[in-house]
């Protein structure tokens, strides 16, 4: 569903759904969480925030749900 992909979301962005529920626009705000990636690479360590990746709506569960990314490069000898 194409109209239904937004370019970015942010946390603390503000979400409105219509259309989806007979109990009206579902209303919600990205939440903020501190989460960290830590990879280590041998000696390196690189530390991360990941993005928001996906806002996904379950109307009939009445519930929301967010995943993060962080995508990365490793090689592997």
């Amino acid at each position: 569903f194409p109209a239904m992909i937004v370019p970015k979301v942010q946390p603390g962005d503000t979400v409105r759904v219509d259309g989806v529920s007979a109990a009206g626009p579902i209303l919600f705000a990205v939440p903020t969480v501190d989460v960290r990636l830590e990879l280590r690479f041998g000696d390196k360590l690189v530390s991360r925030t990941p993005a928001v990746d996906q806002v996904g709506i379950e109307p009939n569960a009445d519930r929301v749900f967010v995943t993060y990314r962080y995508p990365f490069k490793y090689e592997i000898e």
